[in-house]
């Protein structure tokens, strides 16, 4: 089975940024037009969160909602990942308050991203709560109408509670939940196509072939083509176990020998069986 911790995550955001800084306005792209259709991020920070410019979300029942958010102010740029969620709503809080507590300096790094040491234990499950029959406990709880539900710890040793509503608690969340609760902003799709951009002429560039005398290969000489009849073997009939005895040849029946009769008078001679032994035609005529 295969896992992926939030380190595995950031480190490899990090990688993201560092390696392919040209391609870092990919993840930052608020909607697609494809056709007649719009495709829009499910990153709902961007345009939400004050300098929000990435990075990616992600789902599963087993692993719930999760997000990779990099924001960058005043020429810091930062990420946060957060796995583990029952709702999308409750992974866009969490992030937006980290971001915030990181930004205004309330939570300072004491280390590094490589220097963490992963956890032992089993991920959390969170099938019941993202997918399962606490759903709707977890939806009500991320709208603030409800305490939220304990939910199995990364360590699989403890509990950790869901994060509560501005209702229920004070005010850690306020923030995350203010930039959720912001109208949806309203992005200008980037047209995507397959193949050629529409209104798009390519000018075919023509190609001279080169004219440099190429000597072929002399042709191979013509094989001789030679027919071998394979021999025909003769074998005796086999005598078949279950082959019907052949009909056996009819007899001349005369009451005279060597004098032909009707054939009325030959089934009731040999009636009476008076059979004489076959003799040929021309004896039968001629005496």
């Amino acid at each position: 089975e295969h896992y992926s911790s939030a380190r595995d995550l950031a480190l490899v955001a990090m990688a993201l940024y560092r390696d392919f800084p040209e391609e870092a306005g990919l993840f930052d792209i608020g909607a697609l037009r494809y056709g007649n259709h719009n495709i829009y991020n499910y990153n709902h920070l961007l345009g939400k969160l004050p300098g929000a410019d990435g990075m990616k979300t992600g789902f599963t029942c087993a692993a719930g909602f999760n997000i990779v958010v990099s924001a960058t102010r005043a020429g810091r740029h930062l990420g946060v990942v957060v796995l583990g969620q029952a709702t999308s709503r409750e992974s866009d809080i969490v992030a937006a308050d980290l971001l915030q507590q990181a930004f205004s300096g309330q939570d300072k790094p004491s280390g590094t991203v490589q220097g963490l040491s992963p956890q032992d234990g089993d991920p959390p499950d969170m099938h019941p709560y993202a997918c399962g029959k606490l759903r709707a406990h977890a939806v009500a709880v991320a709208e603030g109408d409800a305490v939220g539900p304990e939910a199995p710890a990364a360590s699989g040793t403890g509990v950790v509670k869901v994060q509560d509503s501005p209702k229920n608690s004070a005010s850690p969340v306020d923030y995350g939940v203010a930039v959720v609760h912001q109208p949806f902003p309203q992005f200008n799709p980037l047209p995507v196509y397959i193949g050629q951009a529409p209104g798009k002429n390519l000018a075919v560039t023509p190609v001279v072939a080169d004219q440099t005398e190429i000597t072929p290969f002399p042709a191979p000489p013509p094989r001789k083509v030679v027919h071998h009849r394979a021999p025909t073997r003769k074998h005796p009939q086999k005598h078949k176990r279950h082959e019907k005895p052949r009909r056996q040849e009819r007899h001349h029946v005369t009451k005279h020998p060597g004098k032909p009769v009707k054939a009325h008078a030959r089934s009731k001679a040999a009636h009476h069986g008076k059979v004489i032994h076959k003799k040929s035609t021309r004896r039968d005529h001629h005496g």
